[in-house]
């Protein structure tokens, strides 16, 4: 189950839309809803070139050159791509159901950040649950009530009613973002396109 992990474009745009973002006195009261793509992967994780030479069809030289040429964009944006020959991917199911934890107690954009920078930057094994509770508990959550709900799985059913929700609804790409409950993104865009649909949302907000 690959959360956005999968796609580290999806990182950059991240970043360039929470830059939008700080131009707008209305961001607190903003919501978006992501879209959760899962996919197959064995909990020990895969090579993320190889995941990405089966998933896409690439090339192991077209591989490593776009993650050359996302190398960059990242630093533009304050953040370090570390990859290395020897980079996995993870499965991210626990993940989530520790983002749906962290949401009920205020901090799942902090969280989200967080394992961003434990997969792309440290390349820290997103499958054990001591690094995830350390993690989570680097952003202020509970390091037992975290270790609870991966110990647990209790937030699996809401996590897979969500999945089953956004699929009903035709999501089926990513990125794929709601904005404000009724504007859709999708796709690679621009800081000026984020600016736009985040002002109407927040005008919206405003009004409502």
């Amino acid at each position: 189950h690959i959360l956005r992990l999968s796609q580290p474009y999806r990182l950059i745009r991240a970043r360039a839309c929470v830059v939008a973002h700080l131009v707008l006195l209305e961001l607190r009261r903003l919501h978006s809803c992501r879209y959760r793509r899962f996919c197959r992967i064995s909990t020990t994780g895969q090579n993320t070139s190889e995941h990405i030479q089966q998933k896409y069809g690439s090339t192991p030289e077209q591989s490593e050159q776009s993650r050359v040429q996302m190398k960059p964009l990242g630093e533009n944006l304050g953040f370090a791509f570390n990859w290395t020959p020897e980079s996995r991917m993870w499965n991210t199911f626990i993940t989530h159901q520790l983002l749906e934890f962290a949401l009920t107690e205020g901090k799942q954009h902090a969280l989200k950040i967080a394992l961003f920078e434990a997969h792309f930057t440290d390349q820290r094994d997103l499958s054990q649950a001591n690094v995830l509770v350390d993690i989570a508990f680097s952003v202020g959550l509970d390091a037992g009530k975290a270790k609870h709900i991966i110990e647990s799985g209790e937030l699996g059913a809401i996590t897979r009613e969500k999945q089953q929700f956004w699929q009903a609804r035709g999501i089926s790409s990513v990125p794929s973002m709601i904005f404000g409950g009724k504007y859709l993104v999708t796709g690679a865009q621009g800081v000026a396109a984020y600016s736009d649909i985040l002002q109407r949302a927040a005008s919206d907000a405003a009004t409502a």
